[in-house]
């Protein structure tokens, strides 16, 4: 049993010498190398050997200079250490590592610095499809660079946005370091960016160092569109970072349309008849000069422009213009409701050549109101033309064809009759039927009379055996037409109200014992607002006073019988079309 142990143990041996090597198998890698304090600098590393017994030593070698002039500054004998602190008296060291085994050395591991190493110089900033940003740079081949920190320039300052690490950048396998900003806001306003680097110590630049760096800016794209001129104004702010910029390329629906200057930052476009709605603006930026000149190139945002003039309506048309109240006309219409218009107006006058804006109603659209009340129209005192308008941002209107309302004018006749006559009602495409004369009587109104579209449009109302309406006569015109859509249609005139002048006869003579046992006037038309009559005796004594047309003289003065002879009397009226009625006489009381 002992011999097979001691066997057993010979054998582990054996494979573990085996195991081991005489020549390290590679370098050390070398992780981070800082400044402990003004006196010191901290190294690390990892190693990479599998010497076990064989390990002679891990070299450090110092200099002030990346390329040259390194010499043995330590020698560690510990194989599994992997950290040193040494004393230097150079701020700016640089440093390498060997490993040595029984039989030979590694290759030197990468030399790293206690300098952090200054930002990378950016490529461009380029917006993608959207809103995304996508930043390119050169990377640093730099065993030490860890990594970058991606900084966007707000109105504050720089604002760290994001880190990435060279071995795990976001882009892939693009040809350049790169980044994508997906929470940038580019079609709003331009971006700025920069970025810097930190080392495998997490050592960063300074803030300070951070606004030294060289930003870029993307370019914002605007676009402006006159609807009325077909044109479409770029404008554009300019590439920010490199030292120049050879030209613009403008690209319309992702096809290339011309190249401007790179000094030039406006470009206006002439819309063709064949382009579609909308139309995709964006611009490229070529640099100019220096490393990637000619082939480094950064996008604007996308601009969206949806061209074409709204369409005017193809016509407004007048259906029907109407009195409906004192002081009030009701305004319909029709018109094609495909078309849009930025106001519809509503225009009037009393000549058919110069008609004024009234009314706004507003955009035209399909849910535009197709009906509205005027109620700053005099309807008593003369008839009105109305058309409207529709315009669009250029100036540009279609006008719909002019109609007339119907004015009712009327006189009394002094003949115990009421003179009317009115004017033709106006609209195109309207034919009349017939104008209906109507009168009010007990409130309501009431076909008068009937007069075809090409009589005479006048007529004289015998009132003598009629009872006016509340003191007067009341007229309106009923005009029933027929418009080409087959509709019929009725347009009314104003009211016009008529009061037959106040008439006033007083009898020369009165007996209380005869037929005419009263003295007072005899009326036609009546009106005892502001009535008055006053009997005197010859010599100037009132025997009798009334303010009521229906109350006169029974021919008594205090009860007792007045003795027969010749009074006088004055009488006094206001007529009912407001003018006052005076009467001066004497009168014979008979006994």
């Amino acid at each position: 049993m002992n011999k097979i142990f001691f066997c057993f143990v010979l054998l582990l041996f054996g494979l573990n010498s085996f195991s081991q090597s005489l020549e390290p198998d590679g370098p050390p890698i070398l992780t981070c190398v800082e400044e402990e304090n003004p006196n010191d600098n901290r190294i690390e590393w990892i190693n990479n050997h599998n010497c076990g017994p064989n390990f002679t030593a891990t070299d450090i070698y110092e200099s002030d200079n990346p390329n040259s002039g390194f010499t043995l500054k330590k020698s560690v004998t510990n194989s599994v250490q992997v950290l040193e602190v040494l004393n230097s008296a150079s701020s700016s060291s640089y440093y390498y590592l060997v490993t040595r085994c029984v039989n030979g050395a590694s290759l030197p591991s990468d030399t790293i610095g206690t300098i952090i190493h200054e930002s990378p110089n950016i490529r461009s900033a380029s917006i993608l499809s959207g809103s995304t940003v996508t930043i390119t740079w050169e990377g640093i081949d730099k065993s030490d660079v860890q990594g970058y920190f991606i900084y966007r320039i707000e109105a504050q300052g720089p604002t760290l946005i994001d880190s990435v690490f060279v071995d795990n950048l976001p882009c892939g396998n693009a040809e350049f370091p790169c980044y994508e900003d997906v929470f940038a806001t580019p079609d709003i306003d331009s971006e700025e960016y920069s970025i810097t680097v930190f080392d495998r110590c997490n050592n960063k630049n300074s803030s300070a160092a951070i606004s030294t760096v060289a930003t870029h800016q993307t370019i914002f794209l605007k676009a402006d569109y006159d609807s009325c001129s077909s044109k479409v104004e770029l404008s554009w702010t300019p590439y920010e970072g490199w030292d120049s910029i050879k030209e613009y390329r403008i690209f319309k629906n992702f096809d290339p349309i011309d190249v401007v200057p790179g000094n030039q930052f406006t470009y206006e476009y002439t819309i063709a008849g064949n382009d579609p709605t909308p139309l995709i603006f964006e611009l490229q930026a070529i640099k100019g000069s220096g490393l990637g000149a000619g082939v480094d190139n950064s996008k604007s945002n996308e601009i969206s422009v949806n061209i074409g003039l709204a369409s005017l309506p193809t016509f407004i048309k007048l259906r029907n213009v109407s009195v409906v109240n004192e002081g009030q006309i009701q305004v319909d219409w029709f018109y094609d409701a495909t078309g849009t218009a930025n106001n519809l107006y509503i225009n009037r006058g009393a000549d058919p050549n110069s008609l004024s804006q009234i009314l706004n109603m507003g955009p035209l659209g399909p849910t535009t109101p197709v009906s509205t009340i005027d109620n700053s129209a005099n309807t008593s005192k003369e008839a009105y033309y109305y058309h409207l308008s529709a315009q669009n941002d250029c100036g540009v209107s279609v006008l719909s064809d002019t109609a007339r309302t119907i004015h009712l004018a009327g006189n009394d006749n002094f003949d115990l009759s009421n003179g009317l006559s009115w004017n033709k009602f106006e609209l195109k495409d309207a034919t009349v039927v017939e104008y209906v004369l109507q009168r009010k009587e007990n409130g309501s109104l009431i076909d008068l009379a009937f007069f075809g579209p090409n009589e005479p449009l006048e007529y004289i109302d015998d009132v003598s055996n009629t009872e006016p309406d509340n003191g007067s006569y009341c007229y309106r015109i009923d005009c029933k037409f027929e418009l080409t859509t087959n509709l019929a249609n009725n347009t009314f005139s104003n009211e016009v109200c008529i009061n037959q002048t106040s008439r006033m006869f007083v009898p020369s003579a009165f007996s209380p014992n005869g037929v005419n046992k009263v003295f007072k006037p005899v009326f036609l038309y009546p009106n005892n607002e502001n009535y008055s009559m006053v009997v005197f005796t010859k010599w100037g004594e009132v025997v009798f006073e009334s303010n009521d047309t229906d109350i006169g003289w029974d021919g008594t003065i205090g009860g007792e019988l007045a003795p027969q002879g010749v009074y006088a009397y004055v009488i006094q009226m206001q007529s009912t079309n407001g003018n006052t009625i005076p009467r001066k006489g004497t009168v014979l009381l008979l006994r």
